[in-house]
């Protein structure tokens, strides 16, 4: 699975650009969780993503992480 990231129309990618203004360690664990979605695409199960719908996920932080979900 290849995870790609919404480009608008101006060249600007708010996800990646969002996911590069966090301090190092919050970026660290975004990017385990993206390299694992990669990895693993549909297979990757809780606590890093859970089904809504068929074909939609919900990508969650690690567990005891105060951070905020992100839906994709």
């Amino acid at each position: 699975m290849n995870v790609v990231f919404y480009e608008m129309e101006d060249g600007t990618v708010p996800a990646r650009d969002f996911i590069f203004s966090l301090d190092d360690k919050l970026k660290a664990k975004v990017l385990y969780v993206i390299d694992n979605l990669e990895a693993r695409g549909s297979q990757l199960r809780m606590p890093y993503s859970e089904e809504l719908t068929v074909g939609s996920s919900n990508l969650a932080p690690p567990p005891k992480s105060k951070d905020a979900e992100r839906n994709y």
